[in-house]
């Protein structure tokens, strides 16, 4: 089944928001605020390689699976997703399928937009300050993953984010190490 897009996406740490978020500022095109509420389901919760995410912002909401890979240290993944009337009903549909209730994340912060990518100051719960660059191809080509990560690439550069900041884990990995 032919995916709605392909993601390819990274994420580092941010020590300094101010800094950033005056650079991303002067840079980049502001698009706005956002708070982002996710909660995670799976059929394997050992495992989490089959998550289901029901997100909702600003009072919409969509459920979204992935196929998650990774190429050079950055996630490119397909993507499915389904807008919803109603997360509550749709969260006991998944329960009634099998599904377990993994774990929830927040992510408030700042939108901005540089051509084809999409630039993300988040303050993710109970883990901190992120960016996040996410570029959507039509595809997981070489070509377009190449493209992808060449366009992340400057946009860290440009904000003087070093590569030490990369996060290479997930976020659920990340979310279930500050639980323990």
């Amino acid at each position: 089944m032919k995916s709605d897009s392909v993601e390819i996406e990274l994420k580092a740490h941010v020590d300094n928001k101010d800094a950033v978020l005056e650079m991303l500022h002067k840079r980049y095109s502001f698009k706005g605020e956002y708070f982002k509420k996710d909660r995670y389901f799976s059929f394997d919760s050992s495992t989490g390689k089959r998550n289901v995410r029901i997100r909702t912002v600003d009072g919409d909401s969509v459920i979204t699976f992935k196929e998650k890979t990774k190429q050079n240290g950055i996630e490119v993944n397909d993507e499915w997703e389904i807008k919803i009337d109603n997360a509550g009903k749709a969260e006991a549909l998944l329960e009634y399928l099998g599904c377990s209730f993994n774990y929830a994340k927040t992510k408030q912060g700042y939108l901005f937009r540089d051509g084809e990518l999409t630039i993300e100051l988040s303050l993710v719960s109970k883990l901190g300050w992120f960016l996040e660059l996410e570029y959507l191809a039509g595809d997981n080509s070489p070509e377009s993953v190449t493209r992808g990560e060449t366009l992340i690439r400057k946009v860290l550069t440009e904000l003087h984010i070093p590569e030490a900041s990369i996060e290479p884990r997930y976020y659920a990995d990340l979310i279930h190490r500050a639980s323990q």
